[in-house]
Order: structure tokens, then sequence, then C-alpha cells
């Protein structure tokens, strides 16, 4: 029953293995997205923690650039 105008006929099977196609396709995206932002939520955690030891280690740079100036004053006065 196509149009005589036409040079092919769209079936409602057509159609459905479209459809079919194209939730396959949707699944396999869904899959790589939880998966890229699984990866992302990794990264971030990684940052995290590189930049918590980051503050850290200037912290104890901090504590130990103010301590040694200290210890002359310390010596000089035990005799040393």
């Amino acid at each position: 029953m196509p149009h005589e105008d036409y040079e092919a006929a769209i079936t409602l099977r057509d159609v459905h293995e479209d459809i079919r196609a194209m939730r396959t396709e949707l699944t396999t995206v869904i899959t790589q997205l939880s998966t890229a932002t699984a990866n992302q939520l990794d990264h971030e955690t990684r940052i995290r923690a590189l930049e918590r030891r980051v503050w850290t280690a200037a912290g104890v740079a901090a504590a130990i650039a103010a301590v040694i100036p200290q210890l002359g004053p310390i010596a000089a006065a035990f005799g040393g």
C-alpha cells in the first residue's frame, strides 16, 4: 500500500527494529556515562588527598622554619 511516488515503504517492522537498535545504543551510552562519572569521582578523591598532603607539608615546613631560628639562642644558653 505504499504511495506511488515513494521509492520505499517503511513498515512497522522497520520502525520496531530501529527502536530496538536505538535502545541498544542508548544502553551503551548510559553505561559509558556511568563509568565516566565513577572515574571523575575517583579523580576528585585522589586530588583532594594530594591537596591535603601538600598543605600538611607546607604546615610542617612553616613549623620547622619557625623553630630553626630559636635553636641558636637555646644552644648558646647551654654552652653550645
